[in-house]
């Protein structure tokens, strides 16, 4: 999977034993601090809701980073669609630092 947007570049590759589990490995260019890491990352279905217009997704989400020095992460995602409009919220909390991250894309 790639995705680019004014704030990244990123490419993300997979494996999902189940529809609930995933693990995969991300390479990430952020843009707003000009800095390149790489991510590996476990991804856990908490909840899905659909319905005729709109489908909400609820994961649980952690991992190590790769930057100047071993970072691990864990958080929540949740991302959305209705009807043209797709919601992407992340919440994840950086150790050893102690860093909150809020991330949200609306497109």
């Amino acid at each position: 999977m790639t995705k680019s947007d004014n704030f990244q570049n990123s490419v993300y590759m997979h494996y999902s034993p189940t529809y609930k589990y995933a693990i995969g490995i991300e390479r990430k260019k952020d843009k707003r601090i000009e800095d390149q890491y790489s991510l590996l990352r476990f991804t856990y279905l908490v909840n899905r809701k659909n319905t005729h217009n709109s489908q909400r997704n609820l994961y649980f989400q952690s991992g190590l980073v790769s930057t100047q020095m071993i970072t691990r992460f864990m958080g929540f995602m949740v991302t959305g669609k209705l009807e043209d409009t797709l919601l992407d919220l992340t919440l994840k909390k950086l150790s050893p630092q102690t860093k909150i991250i809020l991330n949200r894309n609306i497109r």
